[in-house]
């Protein structure tokens, strides 16, 4: 009987402390408590310490009693822009919990600050000089069966910029970009290529670089064209053996049932033909925007001038 009446006296007593425990704590409080900022979007051309690669204030936050007794126990973290949160002053950089009160409060409504102390947290960093380099390229590219080059391939951008100290950019002038062969085996074929830096001590704004390759898939025909002849002397007879010529011509697939004869001319200026020679080729005339290549079938023809 005894031994319930403890019991029973103990329950009571566990109630009543965790009522007065909630009816404590569900009240709000201002106290100080340790805050961890986390630097994101950090410029390329800032390096901060590894041990320093966050920092603490302590600012007075207003909070229900179990949010503060949490963010004393676990330390909250706010994770900052780093430009927008710090400044410099003698080469050095500065983050001011003061001056961003406004700001950081609407980073973090749940942090609530009601006060900071004003003073200039030094960030152990350094800055680097920066430099714009061009980039070259030196890469074989192969294509496949039936697949010929529509454009020059293009890069995404024609140059970089670098970070690293003075003595270490003045002796980079540009950039090579470098690969294994390249097979183009599509009308459309992108790669992205890995920048490498002469040392690791430089740094640069982007890790690779975009290759686009714009390729057509081609098929191959021919037709009989006849030879025009230009520059005829006057009084003069000229021949040509013979009269007409086979062109071999590559065109893209979609071109090709469009093409005929008429979009080929061959042409025979008399006045480039030397009079130690009774030899020429004939010169083809097509538009390069339909027809990728051309060839005479025949090494050349015969001329014959009879005044």
């Amino acid at each position: 009987m005894k031994r319930k009446k403890i019991s029973g006296f103990l329950v009571i007593l566990m109630g009543v402390t965790i009522l007065w425990f909630i009816s404590k704590y569900k009240n709000v409080y201002e106290e100080e408590v340790q805050v961890e900022v986390q630097w994101n979007q950090i410029p390329e051309d800032i390096k901060i310490q590894e041990d320093s690669e966050t920092i603490v204030f302590n600012p007075r936050l207003r909070q229900r009693g179990f949010k503060l007794m949490a963010n004393k126990i676990f330390k909250p973290t706010v994770k900052l822009n780093f430009e927008k949160f710090t400044f410099s002053r003698n080469d050095s950089i500065f983050f001011n919990p003061f001056l961003e009160k406004e700001e950081l409060s609407k980073v973090d409504r749940e942090l609530s600050i009601q006060d900071v102390k004003n003073q200039d947290i030094y960030i152990p960093a350094t800055r680097f000089e920066r430099k714009k380099v061009p980039i070259s390229t030196n890469f074989k590219i192969k294509y496949a069966n039936n697949f010929k080059a529509k454009v020059p391939f293009k890069l995404e951008r024609d140059s970089i910029i670098l970070f690293g100290k003075n003595k270490l950019l003045s002796e980079v002038d540009s950039l090579i970009l470098t690969s294994e062969p390249i097979l183009i085996n599509d009308t459309l074929v992108e790669r992205k290529l890995k920048l490498t830096l002469p040392t690791d001590d430089i740094k640069a704004n982007v890790d690779h670089v975009q290759v686009t390759f714009r390729a057509m898939e081609v098929t191959e025909g021919s037709f009989i064209v006849p030879v025009e002849i230009l520059s005829k002397p006057a009084n003069s007879f000229v021949k040509v053996i013979p009269e007409t010529v086979t062109v071999i011509y590559q065109a893209a697939i979609d071109n090709f049932e469009s093409i005929t004869e008429d979009d080929l001319t061959v042409r025979l200026d008399i006045e480039k033909v030397q009079e130690s020679s009774k030899v020429m080729v004939p010169e083809i005339i097509y538009d390069s925007d339909l027809i990728y290549h051309a060839r005479l079938k025949e090494e050349a023809v015969q001329v014959l001038i009879v005044k």
